[in-house]
């Protein structure tokens, strides 16, 4: 059961971490808390309530480490919720994984608080954006079952029988929550500036009844300096007149505990005011003296009729340091849950099951804003239209819809369901590129000749009747309008064909046709296999009434490259805006800046050259005209046009709640309003969010980590898939083995945190301060001894100058003689179960054979992960029995010595000399291979073969060499650098790395001297040993040297069961690639095994998306290197800056955010496109749809032309690449194979001299 192996997250979980339905909202509470704090200083506090009404309530604070806070007032508003995600305006807060990864992000104005000199404070706005990873540190307390029962009686008991009983029943149903202790980490940019923080506290999820009464209730919060976290309740609902307490504690060297005393002196939250708090479990007994630094700031609004006053706090506690929160809830009566007007028109009214689908609906029926019924452009369009029914201030050109009713009765055709099955054929046979574009041209010109459906035809001819006699004048647009397009996920921009200009009936019905063929043109196929979407998708067409426009454009309400929404852009053109959206003539540019209270004022004009406008022709369609002279140096709007048209971009935003990309057009002194989408790479993760995305949370900030000996097994960053196998094995099926070799401490039982290795950064390191070694100066031998067989050094005493926490966990020595027992058992059972697992990985079996779904072998895989909890448990069984034989003899030696010398640990490696270890095998074997190779008649024509040819010509010669190499792989090809991860290519798998090494030593010169291990004995020792030290000597070095090598042996048999559901994945990615579930089989790897089973039920883009993000993040993680040891949060080697000395450095204008470092692929035309390699910088003119296929491959784009809706740069933003327009010229500076820095958050580009050690 993978739920069972923590492989995936138990429905149970994700069904109490993701929103509640709406339906349940009117009985019961759904809230969402954060808070965080570290000890510079900065703070974040956030609160997401779900009500009935698709009303939500939230407030946020943030604290900087200058003593500035930023909040967001209390409000109510549209809410947006929906799967895994709380969202509302600018605030998303998404569950990654139920119960262990949360993101908190946002984007928008926070009010700024300036501390005044006088104790005042000024105010003003701020645009901030933060990205956060938030990743659990503890298990979780349910609240009420989990608390104190001797805590809540002592309170209860004081009141009478029957209050007693009425408060008891009314407890048990409003408190139904769960705390939860995590770090949090990201970036904040705050006004254009970005920061790295990390921060402790933690996640509170209520789900209890609804609460009206009057109350108040006071929430203290705190993080101390060891990674103590707390969560102290007082409320006056409850308990008599002293009120109830109850809460929760984090101790890390514990778990998280319900608090079993509580006692609070000094209410006051005013600034300045102390407070003391006394808590308690058990042995554990904290006194904390809290000073609230800050005033209170108040959230609160007459619709929620609830005030909440937050008091940040420093804290003091034995000598340890804090920082903390006071939240006051002060409830004063029922909540109304009145909303504005404005968010009516996002509703759509649940249509009954048994309510027939209409073929055709105009854009004024309700059903019209159903996306599945409409798709994208339809159901947005209909909402555009009922916000312009309320404001009257724009006008939306009539318009109706062939819904996807009607495509589905277009599809039923035989002949249409014969063309689609050619291009999945395509898929199938994994044909080229070429033929691919052939098959889809032949397709969409064979199905542009299908006739409509006669139902569907007399529909559009009833709405088409409406226009009378004017029919023959109209100009209509027809567009299409999938499901799923322009949402934040994808934009699918001009991924299909759009027709202007139409006129008539027929040529109306025509063009119907026309795009439902076309998303199946080479492009649009292309596009969905990039995002894993299905070839066949239901499509709505809209046809709406065209405008003649004198002046058009488009209008961002937020910037576009920063998301501030304190700025609109908006960019305009003479005619239609099909000049503007398809980047062919550069348009004006205004930028407009918010006031508060106050219309948007224009802020400045960028007059652009505006060669060419577009208008509809004489006959169908539109044609591209020259704009006069005189023209192109004048503005197209006037100053106050311009201001009225966002004034009315405004409007619709606020009925929206997030920014909205909109498509205008002017005539006649009318505005109109085409086109509304959101801003599709609004919630777009970071760069830095991705990084930290699959981190482990550290218990405090003075953590004390490693990465000698890790680096070795586990080296550099890797594959999510792998991580979390990995954690399989060492996680879940090692923690009995955990538990039983420290019986003597406590443990967390949690699967949420893991036992041994934390992840940061895709890397892997050793956690030192997890409270079982003493890390102080007054260590003894054998803990000495273990930092020695760790790092190859005592770093005892000297980590705890660096900062370290001093975390010790107690001991219960009545379960010492267990611990024993289960050690000894472990040390004389080891090589007994290793040659019975040894055997069992070499005969396993796995395939997927006759599966003919990738669901099937996702299955399969699932079924299959139990083969890695034996090899796991022997694994860590002989490395933990050959780490005491070690330290026995090290202490032995020590002894005999008078200390643990550096000569001891000399005399101690010549002891472990021999024995037969598998890993000196591979360069053994490897050597005698070269000798052969070298006294070989074929030597010289293996020299000379390539890499390629020589692995061919090992795998099939029949001579002693082949026969040899062969044997080699059979019994070590399931090795490699980075074998436990299965993104790795092993040697039996590609042998390139292992005939290099072969090379090598078939070149190199025959040795005359013969090395034989040096013998060691007992009285070669420096020192006097004896009788009893001689005696167990005797004894254990035998059993040490095999200790040695059943760790080695035990290590290939887990990484050969590894190798076997390699052989799965591989398999598995193959499937999905021909299902068109992801385009190329690597990201298989770069999905965790959850994330995997999502995509196959959903098909989520946005997996797809990332997967492909974190393959290009990937080789730049893997390439960080990080110091040997060191405290707090991990952070990599900083290398020298480099000298940036470029031949030139040009200006262009940033467009996606990001920064690389490469190769430019200087690409005039799209005929050069097929030249793009993997990582190269694209530099060309323009791009368009044609050029999508290659921006997986690139890491950067620079174009001469385009804005913020050109192609580049909007399919850069969706991929996460840095990309600059504008930097005219370009293509003419820069040659291919010049090594450029591209900065999309400057738009500076800087040619550099290349690196020395690197080829283009």
């Amino acid at each position: 059961d993978p739920v069972h192996i923590n492989a995936v997250c138990s429905p149970l979980e994700w069904q109490m971490e993701r929103p509640r339905p709406s339906s349940e909202l009117s009985q019961a509470q759904d809230r969402l808390f954060f808070y965080g704090c570290n000890a510079a200083g900065q703070r974040m506090v956030v609160c997401f309530s779900r009500f009935k009404n698709q009303v939500a309530e939230l407030w946020l604070c943030l604290y900087a480490a200058d003593g500035c806070t930023y909040t967001l007032p209390c409000t109510f508003t549209l809410d947006r919720s929906d799967g895994n995600t709380f969202t509302a305006l600018g605030l998303r807060l998404e569950c990654l994984a139920a119960n262990r990864r949360w993101r908190l992000a946002f984007n928008g104005t926070l009010r700024k608080c300036i501390p005044g000199d006088s104790g005042g404070a000024d105010t003003t706005e701020a645009h901030v954006k933060f990205g956060f990873i938030w990743s659990t540190v503890s298990h979780t307390l349910e609240q009420p079952v989990e608390l104190s029962c001797a805590l809540l009686a002592e309170s209860f008991a004081k009141l009478p029988t029957p209050q007693m009983l009425a408060e008891i029943d009314s407890f048990l149903l409003e408190t139904d929550s769960y705390d939860q202790g995590g770090m949090m980490s990201g970036e904040v940019t705050i006004e254009g500036t970005s920061a790295e923080w990390n921060l402790w506290g933690s996640k509170v999820r209520t789900r209890g009844a609804v609460v009206e009464d009057t109350r108040v209730e006071d929430h203290h919060f705190g993080f101390l300096e060891n990674g103590n976290i707390y969560h102290v309740v007082h409320t006056d609902k409850y308990g008599g007149a002293e009120g109830l307490y109850y809460g929760s504690l984090y101790a890390p060297e514990l778990r998280m505990l319900p608090i079993d005393y509580g006692l609070i002196r000094t209410q006051d939250l005013i600034s300045g005011s102390f407070l003391r708090m006394y808590i308690g479990f058990g042995s554990i007994q904290l006194s904390i003296h809290a000073r609230h630094k800050s005033v209170a700031l108040t959230f609160g609004n007459e619709e929620s009729a609830c005030e909440v006053q937050v008091a940040a706090a420093d804290l003091e506690c034995d000598q340890m340091h804090g920082k903390g929160f006071t939240v006051r809830v002060q409830r004063k009566g029922p909540t109304t849950y009145r909303i504005s007007e404005h968010f009516k028109h996002k509703g759509v009214r649940e249509r009954s099951s048994t309510d027939p689908d209409p073929l055709v609906a105009h854009i004024g029926e309700a059903c019209c804003k159903s996306s599945d019924l409409t798709g994208g452009k339809g159901s947005s369009l209909a909402v555009l239209h009922s916000i312009a029914e309320q404001f009257k201030t724009f006008t939306v050109p009539d318009a109706f819809v062939v819904t996807t009713s009607s495509y589905k009765m277009f599809s039923l055709g035989g002949e249409f369901q014969r063309l689609v099955q050619q291009i999945k054929r395509c898929g199938l046979r994994g044909d080229t590129q070429a033929a691919l574009k052939e098959t889809c041209s032949s397709v969409v010109s064979a199905m542009e000749k299908l006739p409509l459906p006669d139902l569907v035809e007399k529909e559009i001819a009833r709405c088409m009747k409406k226009y009378g006699d004017d029919l023959g004048g109209k100009r209509f647009a027809v567009r299409s309008s999938a499901i799923g397009e322009d949402s934040e996920d994808m934009s699918a921009a001009g991924q299909m064909t759009t027709f202007l200009g139409v006129r008539s009936l027929s040529k109306v019905l025509e063009c119907v046709v026309k795009c439902w063929a076309s998303q199946f043109s080479f492009t649009s196929i292309n596009y969905k296999r990039q995002y894993g979407q299905p070839m066949d998708s239901p499509m709505a067409v809209v046809i709406q009434e065209m405008v003649n426009a004198e002046v058009a454009g488009v209008m961002f309400t937020c910037d576009p490259l920063t998301g501030n929404p304190a700025y609109i852009t908006v960019t305009a053109n003479y005619g239609l805006g099909e000049s503007v959206v398809s980047a062919s003539a550069e348009p004006d540019t205004y930028v407009l800046k918010r006031t508060p209270g106050m219309r948007p004022v224009l802020e400045s004009v960028q007059v652009g050259h505006k060669s060419l406008y577009t208008t509809q022709s004489e006959s169908d369609g539109v044609v591209m005209l020259p704009v006069t002279e005189d023209k192109t140096k004048e503005k197209c709007l006037e100053n106050d046009q311009v201001e009225n048209l966002v004034f009315v971009g405004t409007q619709i935003e606020k009925c929206h709640t997030t920014p909205q990309d909109i498509e205008w057009a002017v005539c006649g002194g009318k505005i109109y309003m085409l086109q509304c989408r959101p801003v599709t790479t609004f919630f777009r993760e970071s760069d830095s969010e991705l990084t930290h995305e699959l981190d482990t949370g550290l218990k405090c900030e003075k953590e004390a980590f490693t990465k000698a000996n890790i680096c070795e097994v586990l080296p550099g960053a890797t594959s999510p898939l792998s991580l979390s196998v990995i954690r399989l094995c060492f996680d879940t099926y090692c923690r009995d083995l955990y538990t039983g070799m420290s019986a003597m401490y406590p443990h967390d039982p949690s699967f949420y945190m893991p036992v041994w290795m934390p992840i940061h950064r895709y890397n892997y390191f050793l956690w030192l301060s997890d409270g079982q070694m003493n890390l102080r100066s007054d260590a003894n031998v054998l803990e000495k001894s273990m930092m020695y067989n760790t790092l190859g050094r005592d770093i005892t005493g000297e980590i705890m100058k660096n900062g370290c926490v001093d975390r010790q966990k107690k001991t219960n020595i009545w379960k010492l003689p267990q611990q024993m027992y289960y050690l000894l058992k472990m040390l004389f059972t080891t090589n007994k179960r290793l040659k019975r697992i040894s055997a069992a990985t070499q005969d396993l079996h796995l395939s997927v054979d006759g599966m003919l779904s990738a669901s099937q072998m996702y299955t399969y895989l699932s079924n299959s992960l139990h083969h890695l909890r034996e090899p796991s448990d022997v694994l860590v069984s002989a490395f933990a029995s050959s780490s005491m034989y070690n330290l026995i003899l090290q202490r032995i030696l020590a002894a005999a010595s008078g200390d643990l010398t550096p000569q001891v640990f000399a005399e101690f490696s010549k002891m472990l000399t021999g024995g037969d270890v598998e890993s000196a095998e591979v360069p053994r074997s490897i050597q005698e291979l070269g000798t052969l190779l070298a006294a070989s008649t074929d030597k010289e024509n293996f020299l000379s073969m390539s890499i390629e040819e020589a692995c061919e010509w090992l795998m099939t010669v029949e001579n002693p060499c082949g026969e040899k190499f062969r044997d080699f792989l059979h019994k070590h090809g399931h090795r490699n650098v980075k074998e436990f991860d299965l993104y790795t290519k092993p040697w039996c798998m590609d042998p390139s790395s292992l005939v290099k090494s072969l090379r090598a030593a078939a070149m190199a010169p025959k040795s005359t001297t013969q090395k034989e291990a040096p013998s060691w004995d007992l009285s070669d020792l420096p020192y006097k040993l004896t009788f009893v030290q001689k005696l167990l000597l005797k004894f254990l070095i035998p059993r040490a040297r095999l200790a040695v090598a059943a760790r080695e042996t035990s290590k290939s048999g887990l990484v050969r069961t590894i190798h076997k559901l390699r052989t799965v994945c591989i398999r598995l990615a193959d499937q999905m690639v021909l299902e068109g579930r992801i385009p190329t089989p690597d990201l298989l790897y770069f999905l965790t095994f959850e994330e995997i089973g999502i995509l196959l039920k959903t098909r989520s883009p946005s997996l797809v998306l990332k997967a492909q993000r974190r393959l290009r993040l990937h080789p730049e993680l893997d390439k960080v290197k990080y110091p040997s040891l060191f405290v707090g949060v991990p952070k990599p080697i900083m290398t020298a800056a480099k000298r940036i000395e470029g031949d030139f450095e040009m200006k262009g204008n940033p467009m996606s955010q990001g920064v690389a470092e490469g190769y430019a692929r200087v690409v005039p035309t799209f005929e050069e496109a097929h030249l793009i390699r993997k990582g190269d910088i694209l530099v060309t003119t323009a791009t368009d749809t044609g050029w999508t296929p290659y921006f997986p491959l690139l890491s950067g784009v620079i174009t001469e032309m385009g804005g913020p809706l050109s192609h580049g740069a909007v399919v850069a933003r969706e991929y996460g690449l840095p990309c600059v327009v504008g930097a005219d010229g370009i293509t003419s500076m820069l040659r291919t194979g010049d090594y450029i820095l591209l900065d999309g958050n400057t738009g500076i580009l800087r040619k550099l001299a290349k690196p020395a050690d690197e080829d283009p």
